[in-house]
């Protein structure tokens, strides 16, 4: 392919997904509410969790967008693929492999393509929960992937930030 196609290829997928050239998501990914929860063992990861926040992916473009992710079964998806953490050393997001990247998503498995097209203003939500003790303070960020209808390529989104409160903190 030549360079000029490539970039053809960019902007068509732009225009299908309706970002703008200041380079705004055709999504707004961010934590739409937080509340205690009766203390629960996650025994692989030896802590008590007891926050529950509740994330919303809405699709604020005026096409399609399709979000990716696991079945959970129940006719609905989990689209989750990352949660990044904050490295202080060196002041950027950290994924929670050896590499810290994405997988290609060529290379991503097959449980995480699962498809679900959001229409102009509908959203999809999911829940995640925290210890207030073991995860105090720390900064969050979670990515999905999405892609327009009619399109092979796909990109990564980002959450907007979530800081864990501390158990003796009230949250805002």
């Amino acid at each position: 392919m030549t360079r000029f196609n490539n970039i053809a290829i960019v902007f068509i997928l732009l225009i299908l997904l309706g970002t703008s050239s200041a380079g705004q998501s055709p999504v707004r990914f961010w934590a739409t509410s937080a509340e205690e929860q009766a203390p629960q063992l996650v025994r692989h990861m030896a802590i008590y969790v007891d926050w529950k926040v509740t994330f919303t992916i809405e699709n604020t473009s005026s096409n399609d967008v399709i979000v990716y992710g696991m079945d959970k079964g129940d006719g609905t998806i989990d689209p989750v693929l990352y949660l990044l953490r904050f490295n202080k050393k060196t002041s950027s997001w950290d994924y929670p492999n050896s590499s810290n990247a994405p997988t290609p998503w060529k290379k991503e498995s097959s449980i995480m393509k699962h498809e679900k097209i959001l229409k102009r203003g509908e959203s999809l939500t999911f829940s995640r929960a925290f210890s207030r003790v073991s995860n105090c303070g720390r900064r969050v960020i979670f990515t999905a992937q999405i892609g327009a209808p009619r399109s092979k390529k796909t990109h990564e989104i980002r959450s907007e930030e979530y800081v864990v409160p501390c158990s003796d903190q009230k949250p805002e």
